[in-house]
């Protein structure tokens, strides 16, 4: 896993945005790339996108594992809304 010091620029942007608003900032993790996206239980997956030479602007077939909810962690200063699919697979 990445290590919080990684993400120093991003938390100090997303700290002065909360201080000058009064309020979390608000990241919106998964939209259109959750829709295809497959959950697995083993603990070690982050996120694994099966083919980079898509060469698409959304990644498709997304895996994800426990490890992906982690990150999450590297902004605490900030709220999330996780896009996921609504519809049934058949």
């Amino acid at each position: 896993m990445t290590s919080l010091a990684d993400f120093t620029l991003s938390q100090n942007l997303l700290a002065q945005a909360a201080d000058r608003t009064n309020s979390r900032p608000a990241i919106r993790v998964g939209g259109n790339s959750l829709n295809s996206a497959t959950y697995v239980s083993d603990p070690n997956t982050s996120i694994i996108i099966p083919d980079r030479g898509q060469n698409l602007p959304i990644p498709l077939n997304l895996t994800l594992g426990p490890a992906f909810w982690d990150c999450f962690r590297n902004f605490p200063n900030a709220q999330y809304i996780v896009g996921t699919y609504s519809r049934r697979r058949k």
